[in-house]
């Protein structure tokens, strides 16, 4: 149950990151997006499958949808994804 903290911590930080992003700002789904990129190519999947989410929710384009699902599915949330 201790392995669960830091990777519950990272996603919290995750989210009041993105937590400015507005529906249909654009702006704040890139930069969303951007981070959710990065993140990914470093493995921290957890924390990017909830900023391709918050991409999505600001401006929901099918690019972040598509990454929010592979992303989701890599971390074995198949319902989700």
């Amino acid at each position: 149950m201790a392995a669960m903290w830091p990777r519950f911590l990272a996603c919290a930080a995750a989210i009041a990151w993105c937590a400015a992003a507005r529906a249909d700002d654009p702006t704040a789904a890139q930069s969303a997006y951007d981070r959710a990129k990065q993140l990914e190519s470093q493995g921290k999947l957890a924390e990017a499958c909830a900023l391709f989410e918050t991409s999505y929710r600001a401006d929901p384009q099918l690019g972040a949808l598509l990454n929010a699902a592979d992303c989701n599915e890599k971390i074995g949330h198949t319902a989700t994804a």
